[in-house]
């Protein structure tokens, strides 16, 4: 959230706040209990304390954080059920999704792939877990939006929204970083060869993979707190 973001006349104050927040928090700058301050945030977006309460009131109204008399605001602590519903119903979406790209992904969109794969073992290599994490996101968005079905796109990247937090699954387990690149070179592969099972067996597995690390991370999140 370093970057200062420009507001005009398509977005308003809050919404700029509201979308930075819930940006940084799937990303994993703001970690679970971690406080979040009014002040240094509009600092920071260069806006008034006020857009940012209203931004804050709102990601409490979806359970992202909480707020404390006396205490203020701060990430929470996602509920483990919740985090299982989630991760269930984006096998069935991602796979599906998976299988269809495999039929409809544009060549350019496949470059692309390529390309973000050379950028992540690059990253890896540095241990840039922050540029990892937005390479990843990238990579996963091209799969979902050449599937050839809108509404499922739309689907996926709601789902995703509920429980944004495993976005940052590298900040949060860095080991799992030096496991991901041949899982993305082999769902590549199965798309560029038109696959669809390949491609929905390969995505399935890496998302069984990352599911089984974190529900490790979120359990000893518990007993933690």
């Amino acid at each position: 959230m370093s970057e200062v973001i420009r507001v005009n006349k398509f977005n308003t104050k809050t919404g700029v706040a509201y979308e930075s927040l819930k940006r940084d928090i799937a990303d994993g700058k703001y970690r679970p209990g971690e406080k979040l301050t009014i002040s240094q945030i509009s600092k920071e977006l260069h806006i008034s304390d006020i857009p940012v309460r209203e931004a804050l009131n709102r990601l409490e109204s979806e359970g992202l954080v909480e707020n404390t008399p006396h205490v203020g605001y701060k990430v929470t602590h996602p509920e483990f059920d919740k985090f299982i519903e989630v991760f269930e119903v984006r096998q069935l979406l991602e796979g599906q999704a998976a299988a269809l790209a495999a039929k409809n992904i544009a060549p350019e969109a496949l470059q692309e792939m390529a390309r973000l794969l050379d950028f992540m073992g690059e990253t890896t290599r540095q241990n840039d877990m922050d540029a990892l994490t937005k390479l990843n996101y990238q990579f996963h968005h091209i799969i979902y939006s050449s599937c050839g079905n809108g509404v499922l796109t739309r689907l996926i990247e709601q789902v995703w929204a509920i429980y944004p937090r495993t976005r940052s699954i590298f900040i949060m387990i860095p080991e799992r970083a030096f496991s991901v690149l041949p899982e993305h070179e082999e769902i590549y592969k199965a798309l560029k060869n038109g696959d669809a099972e390949r491609a929905r067996e390969a995505l399935l597995r890496h998302k069984q993979r990352s599911y089984d690390l974190l529900v490790n991370y979120e359990q000893n999140l518990e007993v933690a707190n």
